[in-house]
């Protein structure tokens, strides 16, 4: 069974399972922890049974106005976990997160042109391609800047 809670400082120590995969962009600890102290409610694990992190999705919020949104910073699933719903449930997740307590307008992400599982899941998941950014990752890789506008509620547009 499969519980999902926040990200805690402690789990930083355990997600090196799930950051051995060639796709995920590894980030050092300062920057997890400036997540975890700006953004606590936008990251979150997935612990098994036995307590070890399988996957983890890191986010914030940025920009203002009509551009406000919830930004994913990195999604990651452990090889073994993979195609076992729990990249869609922590998406759908954070998007309920941006949308219910951010009122973002919209959810963007980065992906690696190469990455074709993620980019097929975050099409299912109602994802577009906004840009592509060349040479955005190491090694000359370009970036698929995807977003999904959200259906924020009516009283989150009277201000």
């Amino acid at each position: 069974m499969t519980s999902y809670q926040y990200l805690s400082y402690v789990d930083l120590y355990k997600i090196n399972n799930v950051n051995l995969d060639p796709f995920t962009e590894v980030f050092n600890d300062k920057f997890y922890l400036r997540y975890i102290y700006k953004w606590p409610h936008m990251n979150i694990v997935t612990k098994e049974i036995d307590g070890h992190i399988s996957g983890y999705i890191i986010g914030k919020e940025e920009g203002l106005g009509a551009d406000y949104h919830g930004h994913v910073t990195a999604l990651s699933i452990e090889e073994d976990s993979r195609r076992t719903g729990k990249g869609v449930d922590l998406m759908n997740e954070f998007e309920k997160i941006s949308r219910g307590i951010h009122m973002a307008k919209f959810v963007d992400l980065f992906v690696r042109i190469t990455n074709e599982p993620a980019i097929n899941m975050y099409r299912k998941l109602g994802y577009v391609v906004n840009e592509e950014i060349v040479n955005y990752y190491c090694g000359n890789e370009s970036a698929l800047d995807m977003r999904k506008y959200l259906d924020v509620p009516a009283a989150a547009c009277v201000k």
